[in-house]
């Protein structure tokens, strides 16, 4: 071999060595920067277990994986947004876990996934297994109590002194969380476990009132009603990747406030009001009410909740929701009772048109329906029974489909032997009609007297017999009428 093969041959072989050097330590290095979370799980029989990211009432799914034997293993090389986690293990079981993308390792037993839970390796997650664990015990003690309440609720006034005794046993179980995490969190201040746990700190309303003896608040869910957020720190948005604030939320609105119109209010302006200091906090609280709101039967509350915060936070030209919303705000308020219903002008099922303000009824009800709807299909029979029963007084029925396929539509006419007035243009929820009438479920009903003047809008058929036995006097309904 000549002088220049040999330099060729050191230079190439030089090169292969540093090609390996840099592939060894590219793969040391990538395996030393892996991050995995790993559960033992006893008595498992899942094959596939899933890692899904707790964002209020959502569980978004960031991964998935096979499990072995009883191993479940998890690992990532790139972060993964902090907060808290469930691994879904099949329908009935999951494991929730904080995640602050260290290594997290665990063992437990299906048969109680909680209690029996040992966090080998996360200092984040035994701080808060010690939590759970005292609380699942706490709550079973709760749903006791709550359980001999209920049967003595079957005669109150008997018993009310021993409901009253069981209700202070609830209070002095939540006092007893209370003193356990206020001692557990004061060891670990800043963890994302003690943050969490803070906020299902209940205030105390006894306390309150030996501090200010007189106290206007007359009880402790009027209490409650003002002072119920007062450990939640909405300035923390860790907090967003968890359900803290949703749970609070709906913990508040469901048994802290008045189930009504000026309840729901009350309960906006306290938590906008709040979650003010925090704008990503603040900006998810508004956009959860109006997924809430847009779609009940809160009408009122929705117009307040848009009018009053979230065309103020957002502009319609920047924001295509915004706009979409003050559509929705403007035609409900056209609908409102006292106002004269839009008119309607679409083709029954033999083709010929049907016109709202050609009616001389006294009394229309407005029904949108769809074949396909199962509440409609509880709905008809019912409604065919007024109809027979209150069609010689002037009440007319317009039903108006939203379903898009004609043939579908005619076959549930004639199934249903419906003999009120239909029509349909087949656009379903795209038809002017149902955006005039601001229709986005099935059934809606309005209610319309000779004038064609919105007088009711009803939620239900009970509401609408209700309303026509005031208007066209008790009528004995035969319940054989088809």
């Amino acid at each position: 071999m000549n002088s220049y093969k040999k330099i060729v041959f050191i230079l190439g072989f030089l090169a292969s060595i540093v090609i390996l050097y840099f592939v060894y330590t590219y793969f040391i290095t990538n395996k030393s920067n892996e991050i995995a979370i790993t559960i033992k799980v006893k008595g498992i029989q899942s094959k596939i277990a899933y890692l899904s990211l707790i964002q209020g009432g959502k569980k978004t799914i960031v991964d998935t994986t096979e499990i072995d034997g009883e191993n479940i293993r998890f690992q990532f090389q790139k972060p993964l947004p902090i907060g808290l986690y469930r691994v879904i293990i099949d329908e009935g079981n999951y494991i929730d876990l904080i995640f602050d993308n260290k290594t997290v390792k665990m063992k437990t037993d299906i048969n109680d996934l909680v209690s029996e839970m040992n966090v080998i390796k996360s200092e984040e997650n035994k701080q808060y297994y010690e939590y759970l664990k005292f609380s699942q015990v706490k709550n079973l003690k709760i749903f006791d109590i709550v359980a001999k309440a209920k049967e003595l609720q079957a005669d109150t006034i008997k018993n009310t002194l021993k409901i009253d005794s069981l209700k202070k046993e609830i209070d002095l179980v939540i006092l007893e969380k209370n003193k356990f995490i206020t001692e557990l969190t004061s060891k670990n201040t800043n963890t994302i476990a003690s943050r969490i746990m803070k906020s299902y700190i209940l205030p105390d309303f006894e306390a309150f009132k030996n501090k200010n003896p007189t106290t206007t608040y007359k009880n402790k869910n009027e209490y409650l009603g003002d002072h119920f957020f007062d450990y939640i720190n909405f300035n923390d948005t860790i907090l967003l990747n968890t359900d803290v604030f949703y749970n609070a939320c709906n913990n508040y609105i469901r048994n802290f406030i008045s189930a009504d119109g000026n309840g729901y209010k009350k309960a906006i302006d306290m938590v906008l009001f709040k979650s003010g200091v925090n704008t990503k906090v603040n900006n998810y609280f508004l956009n959860l009410f109006v997924e809430t709101f847009e779609e009940s039967s809160w009408e009122d509350v929705f117009t307040y909740l848009v009018e009053n915060y979230y065309l103020q936070s957002y502009c319609e030209s920047d924001d295509p929701k915004a706009k979409d919303l003050k559509d929705k705000t403007e035609a409900i308020k056209k609908l409102s009772i006292g106002n004269k219903a839009p008119e309607i002008e679409l083709k029954n099922e033999n083709n010929k048109s049907v016109s709202l303000y050609s009616l001389n009824s006294n009394l229309i009800l407005l029904f949108f329906w769809k074949s396909s709807c199962e509440y409609c299909e509880e709905s008809i029979p019912k409604l065919k029974k007024l109809y027979n029963s209150y069609k010689n007084n002037g009440f007319e029925i317009i039903a108006i489909s939203i379903d898009t396929i004609q043939t579908t539509w005619k076959d549930a006419i004639k199934k249903n032997d419906l003999k009120w007035l239909n029509v349909s243009d087949f656009k379903g929820y795209k038809s002017e009609v149902s955006k005039d009438y601001y229709v986005w479920r099935t059934p809606t009903f309005y209610l319309l007297d000779n004038y064609k003047i919105i007088i009711s809008k009803p939620i239900s058929v009970e509401q609408i017999e209700g309303k026509l036995e005031k208007i066209f006097g008790q009528i004995n309904i035969d319940k054989n009428t088809k």
